[in-house]
This record gives C-alpha cells, structure tokens and sequence, in this order.
C-alpha cells in the first residue's frame, strides 16, 4: 500500500515516485521511461544535497528529500505538492491564502486534483494532448491570475575560457555529460547539443569546461561540429576556439543558389526552404521558451508545423523538443498554483 506519491514532470515527460508504508521497501518509480531516465541523470551528475548535507540517491529518494530539494527551474524539474504539502502552516500559508481568496476550498483541491491527473497522463502522441494542454491552461486562470509568466532562458554567467588545446583529465567520463539527452555520443542528435552544453554545471565535480565539452564532441561527432561551433558562437562567444571545422551546411538552413537538396542521415530527402527554417526556428523559440508560452497560437501552430512535414526527421525532433518544453511549462504553472 503507497503512501505517499509525488508527480514529477520533467522536460521528457513525467513520473511519479511511490514510497510504501513499510519503510524497507525503497522508492518506486512509475512513468515515461525517459523522464525517469532524466532526473537520474539529473542527481548523478548535480551532486544534490538534502537536509544535513548528504547527498540524494536516485535509489534511496525519501519524499522530503524530493519536493524540497529537487525541484529545478534550470533543468525543466517540477515536483507536483501532495495535498499534505499543500496543508502546511508554515511556508505555504501566505501563498495559499492568495488561493482562497478567489476560489473555495473545495474547488481548489478539486481544480489541483484534476490538474495533476492530466499532467501524469499527458502523452504527446495521443490525440488528445492539444485538448489536454489547453484544458491545464484553464485550470490555471480558474486557479487564479499569477500563473508564471514566459520568461527568457538566458545562461549561466559563462566560467573562464580553458587554455587553448587544454584538455580533460584521462579519467574524465566526457559521455556522463551528454547522458542528459543521449545514452552515448553515437546516439547525440543535432537538436540535442543545445541541451548538452547547457546543462554543463559550472562547478561540475570533474572540472569540466564548457568548451571541452564543445571541442570533445567535435571530435567524436564531427557531422556535429557546425551545430556545436553554432550554439557555442551564439551563447558563449569566445569560449570556443576552433582552428578549423569542416563546412557542413545544416539540413534547417536555405540551399544557396543553384544547391541540391541535402539529405538527412536516414537518405530521405527533404524540401530545404525558407519557410520549413521560419517553421524549425519557431520550435526552437518554443524550446527555449522565448515564445509567448500563454498565447493560443503556440500548440495550434506546433500541430500545424507537425502536421505540414510528415516524415521529416529533424522537424519531428524539433516538435517534440518544443512540445517537452510547452508540457514542462504548464506543469510548472499547475504546481505553482
């Protein structure tokens, strides 16, 4: 018999954790594969603390531990209260009180209830999932008028660049650090090499640099290269120091004049225009919730550019990274209510 569950959504989808009332039987988890997959990554490689300075083990998750201490707006981790969270005199009374001011006690649990129902079913290949998103968008303005407003992911204060040619340590596991989006280097998708730098930790246990990390996986990936040489230059300039990349032309970028279509890693070719790169830029804005995360426009034109490219590979990613990121959002915006 569980009692005690806690619904988490992460940017790969969401589980839940279930404790048993026989304290010998440790946590277990229940959900999409990959989001459980995710936070594992996520405590393995973050050296989260809990009450005391002991370190949380996927393992051996106590509830406490969860919904205190790891919950992440920089990685996309939201713990869902339980209705005893939810009760506590102390630290939610203020917050609470905001609640009870424009809905009654009864609805709000109901309205939470219903929400986190939702948010755990939540399956983007089902068809029902624009219906479900846009449901969880009612109970947050039933809910009241603070759901959290979009905001723009800007980075970490960038560390100090590394040494030119500076490598490294040999006894550095580098994939441990692309495990967040990819189970080894072969598998590391172009969509994904945003993520993988993004999630380096500055004060990472290994001392890994960021451009390390970018010139290892030139590297090992050298179809990557132009995508890895991309991000760093927009996010991080000057981090990166690249004698010489070898030129790629990205399938999302306009052929130039008299070009053949590029075909993608599979050998299907696909129609490289200007509007399939305004369509792959609009998933990325959504990704990286530069996009008004409110607005209707959003899951109806993610639908639209899903349904335009049947088959295309790199707009299918793109779609269900926005579509991570959109889900990830209006999960925060539930348990923020």
């Amino acid at each position: 018999m569980n009692l005690t569950t806690y619904n988490v959504a992460t940017p790969h989808g969401a589980f839940s954790a279930n404790w048993d009332e026989d304290d010998e039987i440790p946590v277990q988890y229940e959900g999409d594969p990959d989001a459980i997959a995710y936070f594992q990554a996520y405590l393995d490689l973050n050296a989260v603390s809990a009450r005391g300075g002991a370190l949380v083990r996927f393992e051996t998750l106590e509830p406490d531990d969860l919904y205190g201490f790891c919950q992440s707006d920089k990685y996309g981790i939201a713990v869902m209260p339980t209705v005893d969270d939810l009760l506590e005199p102390e630290d939610e009374e203020a917050e609470m009180q905001a609640i009870y001011d424009s809905v009654s006690n009864a609805d709000t649990f109901t309205l939470i209830g219903e929400g986190a129902q939702i948010l755990s079913g939540l399956d983007e290949n089902a068809d029902s999932f624009f219906a479900d998103i846009a449901r969880l968008r009612e109970i947050i303005q039933a809910l009241g008028e603070d759901a959290p407003k979009p905001v723009i992911v800007t980075p970490d204060p960038t560390p100090e660049p590394a040494p030119e040619g500076a490598q490294p340590a040999p006894t550095v596991n580098m994939e441990n650090y692309i495990k967040i989006a990819a189970d080894s280097i072969a598998a590391l998708r172009r969509v994904d090499v945003y993520r993988v730098l993004y999630a380096l930790a500055a004060d990472n246990i290994d001392g890994v640099t960021r451009a390390a990390l970018a010139q290892w996986i030139i590297a090992n990936r050298p179809d990557l290269a132009a995508e890895v040489t991309t991000v760093m230059d927009e996010e991080w300039p000057g981090e990166l120091n690249v004698t010489a990349v070898d030129p790629v032309l990205p399938v999302d970028q306009p052929l130039p004049e008299g070009g053949a279509v590029v075909p993608p890693a599979d050998g299907e070719a696909v129609r490289v225009n200007d509007e399939r790169t305004a369509d792959l830029a609009y998933l990325g804005d959504v990704t990286k919730a530069n996009v008004d995360m409110q607005a209707d426009e959003v899951p109806e034109r993610i639908e639209a550019i899903i349904g335009k490219y049947s088959g295309d590979a790199d707009v299918e990613a793109g779609a269900r990274e926005a579509i991570a990121a959109y889900t990830d959002y209006w999960a925060k915006a539930i348990g923020a209510s």
